[in-house]
């Protein structure tokens, strides 16, 4: 699913933005790690929400440097930092890595690909 390009998109809404996109994505990190380990389970959710999370992300940052709202930039270079350290949390999680392992180790899971 792709992101609209919003250009009316105020400070508040861009801190916003950013918490619900971490929360959710820290749930979904939490279901992966804790689903059985496949290509459905793992792999795919950890595809999608890379789409999502680049997409938001890059117009988080877009929004952040066309703007001419001082608020609007401050906002997007806060929400920048929040989602670069969730970033670093999350390619942190040993139980996440495990899980891919678990799918790359598993020739039948791969043999269905």
């Amino acid at each position: 699913m792709a992101t609209a390009l919003q250009f009316d998109v105020d400070a508040d809404e861009i801190l916003v933005r950013s918490i619900n996109m971490i929360a959710k994505e820290r749930l979904l990190l939490d279901q992966i790690a804790t689903a059985p380990p496949s290509f459905a389970e793992t792999i795919k959710p950890l595809a999608e929400l890379r789409n999502v999370h680049m997409s938001e992300f890059a117009l988080i940052q877009f929004l952040g440097s066309i703007t001419a709202s001082q608020a609007v930039h401050a906002a997007s270079l806060e929400a920048e930092k929040m989602i670069k350290e969730f970033n670093a949390e999350s390619l942190a999680r040993s139980d996440v890595f495990q899980a891919v392992q678990a799918v790359a180790s598993n020739d039948d899971e791969l043999e269905l690909l």
